[in-house]
């Protein structure tokens, strides 16, 4: 495994600059074997104060379990801008998270952490791409997420499915209890500027309509952020495990309930927009690996 270190650079303009790739998804069955590291990851406090702000988070000494992942989002964008891995972000879909807090983060520790793509494998629509993070605090994992992304492809692909068996949320008829919210287009520029996130998908009409969108849509981890204020999870306990899975888009403007059901040592929810009776985000947060 060649490991490359993180280095400073602009996300957005080095997320714009991935554009102009071009794409080999034959050289990414399987994956080159790289890693992104960096052995002192620190937290931006203002932008991190920032995020709880936006979400009415409580004011913590640590970590919310989803926070990672924006922190870390830089090594995945260095990631996939690396010579070897030739896949362009355009028709790039993200599926879902699963993320496993093993202790609490203090907000002022140090961390090691590391980035590669730990498989690829075809699905229906394309080429799956699994992502792992891990963060360590002297030398030992306090949390880890494997993120799937989708790309897109009509030439690498099984109609088939991939044959790998998928985690599958229980139905219910009867939440205990459901919040409302708007989805704006001051929610996409706010959450931008607090995750570095400036992806035109979500803050332009003309690029969405390029990339075949109707409209914008929301970043799928603002949705999960709102989420997480109603969840109110307690992120002292440890372990934790959150699995979400991104169903569907969440357009500019749309008007969404957060319907959500207590569990053994846990909740599930489930997101909808208005005009949409399937979830367009389901999720569980448990005390409890998934089985």
């Amino acid at each position: 495994m060649e490991t490359i270190n993180l280095y400073n650079f602009n996300p957005t303009l080095k997320l714009l600059l991935l554009m102009r790739k071009k794409s080999d998804l034959r050289k990414l069955l399987p994956p080159p074997e790289i890693q992104i590291y960096t052995p002192e990851l620190s937290l931006p406090i203002k932008k991190f104060d920032k995020y709880l702000k936006l979400f009415n988070l409580p004011s913590s000494d640590f970590l919310p379990i989803t926070y990672p992942f924006i922190l870390t989002m830089p090594m995945q964008i260095q990631l996939f801008d690396h010579p070897s891995i030739l896949i362009n972000p355009l028709g790039f879909l993200h599926v879902s998270n699963n993320m496993t807090l093993y202790k609490p983060i203090p907000k002022n520790e140090k961390m090691e952490a590391y980035c590669s793509i730990d498989s690829t494998r075809l699905a229906k629509k394309g080429v799956e791409i699994i992502v792992k993070i891990k963060l360590n605090i002297n030398r030992e994992v306090v949390w880890e997420c494997e993120s799937t992304y989708l790309k897109f492809s009509k030439k690498y692909r099984d109609e088939q499915g991939n044959g790998k068996k998928q985690f599958t949320f229980e139905s219910y008829d009867k939440y205990d209890e459901e919040h409302n919210w708007h989805v704006s287009r001051k929610d996409a520029f706010s959450y931008a500027r607090v995750s570095g996130d400036y992806n035109l998908i979500h803050l332009s009409k003309i690029f969405a309509r390029i990339t075949g969108l109707p409209t914008p849509i929301i970043h799928g981890m603002w949705s999960i952020g709102k989420c997480l204020h109603y969840l109110d999870i307690d992120h002292h306990k440890s372990p934790l495990y959150f699995y979400h899975v991104f169903k569907g888009p969440v357009p500019i403007n749309s008007y969404c309930t957060l319907c959500i059901k207590n569990i053994t040592n846990g909740k599930r929810f489930d997101l909808f927009t208005k005009d949409n009776p399937r979830p367009c985000l389901q999720g569980i947060i448990s005390e409890f690996p998934l089985q």
